[in-house]
């Protein structure tokens, strides 16, 4: 196989890699055992780049008059129906 082809095969792999990501990724993995969403850095890292958005909770320390980064409110993931529906196209699933 020639150079191009090689890069061809392994940009393929690549994107294919990250739409199994998105088409599988679950919000569950977002919570911890007793139902309270993670703080970012607790996410793990595998479901980042299924993740579309993420807001989080800003809050001013009254004692204090500084603004805290606060907790996570809301994970948005990205469209879970198009990846499957691109992943279908390439297995042959869907035309």
């Amino acid at each position: 196989m020639n150079k191009k082809s090689n890069k061809l095969e392994l940009e393929t792999d690549l994107i294919i890699s990250e739409l199994i990501k998105i088409a599988f990724a679950s919000l569950t993995e977002v919570f911890d055992e007793s139902g309270r969403i993670l703080k970012p850095e607790e996410i793990p890292l595998g479901l980042w780049p299924a993740i579309s958005s993420i807001d989080l909770e800003n809050r001013i320390c009254p004692n204090c008059e500084k603004i805290t980064t606060g907790s996570l409110i809301r994970v948005k993931l990205l469209d879970k129906l198009k990846a499957l529906e691109l992943l279908g196209k390439y297995i042959g699933l869907v035309s």
